[in-house]
């Protein structure tokens, strides 16, 4: 089929039609300095080099206050010509802005009928009455859109910075710890390699302003510290109790042991006893109270291993790079799980605080298990919860993970960690 001789008119593209469909300003709506303004600050965010921000920036200085109010309608009518002198772009230069600016549905074109730009006010410094040019509606109905970008980019600015700021504390913490251990107990770890660790995850993170790549590096470093920690404890138990801290900062991790024997309240049913259901996970025990020298262990005792996680929620599969996956990588695929989960970093955060990071993981776990199966509507607030009933030594998450291992059982998949104690 031959292609129709060329017409002479403006070709649009989707963009560009997109653009044509945004309604006119109305009353109330931002002024041109609040628009121009908040279109600087998103102009990163969108992918807007210098010379299409210098170009939008000269429409807007062509524009008057009054077209941007009431029912008025923005429009500039400068022609190819001025705009090159006003911004010294080439002629081709100037096409390609405009066009671009098109294609992003950042401006509409509203063309004469012999394509001339051109504009007509109710006096010189009145209100447009007729004109036909380079219409910014665009951009005065996307206010909004631009303005969450803006936010949304600060507060992960906010949150980045947070993270930097416990990651430089982490690393200083764990330098302290291979200080202690090298001066005291020099056989009880590989300190040189301990120390290099660390600062290898601390390289780069000062310019890194992504919160979840600075998310995933402090989750690595506490992992290095609890080793640390417990290379500590194990060699002077009497002198590095389970709440030393030597940061002192009062969001220092509680350090949960997950090595200890199997002491769940739940037998075989072969033995007799009932077990509590899987959907009982929160259930209080009237009297319980958590010890008063350390944070309760909030597995109960349950021997969770990652080869269990990564059995018990597929979820987890598809952020573990090997096939026998450590807890330092479990722990850094929860990280990634919660997001798809929608639980905020902030409730992941007090769940580390509050159960310690491995503990926390496993929650994650059986929280994504339960609700791949259908059984929870709010992860972050079942995540909330459980931090709730654990502060209150009430929480019973080994019942879940019991009701997982169960069905791994029932399907042929699990023979290790959730079985239960025999009885003799």
């Amino acid at each position: 089929m031959d292609r129709p001789p060329p017409t002479g008119r403006r070709a649009l593209t989707p963009g560009q039609l997109k653009a044509l469909d945004y309604p006119q300003p109305r009353a109330g709506c931002p002024s041109r300095g609040q628009v121009l303004a908040m279109v600087k600050k998103a102009a990163p965010l969108l992918g807007l080099r210098h010379g299409l921000v210098m170009v939008l920036d000269m429409l807007f200085s062509i524009s008057f206050d009054q077209d941007w109010l009431g029912d008025g309608r923005p429009i500039a009518w400068p022609s190819n010509r001025r705009l090159q002198e006003l911004t010294g772009l080439s002629r081709s230069q100037v096409k390609s802005v405009l066009g671009l600016l098109f294609d992003l549905g950042l401006i509409a074109m509203r063309d004469s009928g012999n394509g001339h730009r051109w504009g007509q006010r109710d006096g010189p410094q009145g209100r447009i009455t007729q004109a036909f040019g380079i219409d910014l509606s665009p951009l005065a109905a996307r206010y909004e859109e631009f303005a969450a970008l803006v936010d949304e980019d600060d507060r992960r600015r906010a949150q980045a910075g947070h993270l930097r700021a416990e990651i430089s504390a982490v690393r200083r913490a764990v330098l302290t710890l291979v200080d202690r251990g090298m001066a005291d107990v020099p056989d009880a770890a590989d300190w040189p390699d301990v120390a290099l660790r660390v600062r290898q995850l601390a390289t780069g993170c000062a310019a890194q302003p992504d919160p979840d790549m600075l998310g995933m590096v402090l989750s690595q470093m506490r992992v290095v510290q609890a080793d640390a920690e417990s290379a500590l404890r194990a060699a002077e138990p009497a002198r590095f109790s389970v709440e030393t801290d030597p940061t002192g900062a009062a969001v220092g991790p509680h350090i949960a042991t997950t090595n200890q024997p199997l002491t769940a309240t739940a037998t075989a049913n072969t033995g007799g006893r009932s077990r509590p259901k899987a959907d009982d996970v929160m259930q209080s025990q009237p009297g319980a109270s958590p010890p008063a020298a350390e944070a309760p262990d909030a597995l109960r005792g349950f021997p969770a291993t990652p080869a269990f996680v990564i059995q018990a929620a597929p979820p987890f599969r598809g952020f573990i790079p090997s096939s026998r996956p450590s807890q330092a990588e479990i722990i850094e695929a929860a990280w990634h799980v919660r997001k798809h989960l929608g639980i905020s970093s902030d409730a992941w955060g007090e769940a580390c605080l509050s159960m310690g990071r491995w503990p926390a993981a496993v929650a994650v776990a059986a929280i994504a298990a339960r609700h791949e199966a259908g059984q929870v509507r709010s992860p972050g607030g079942l995540l909330r919860k459980m931090v709730e009933l654990n502060d209150r030594g009430e929480l019973r998450l080994d019942r879940t993970l019991y009701g997982l291992a169960d069905k791994l059982l029932a399907a042929g998949g699990q023979d290790e960690p959730g079985r239960r104690p025999r009885h003799g």
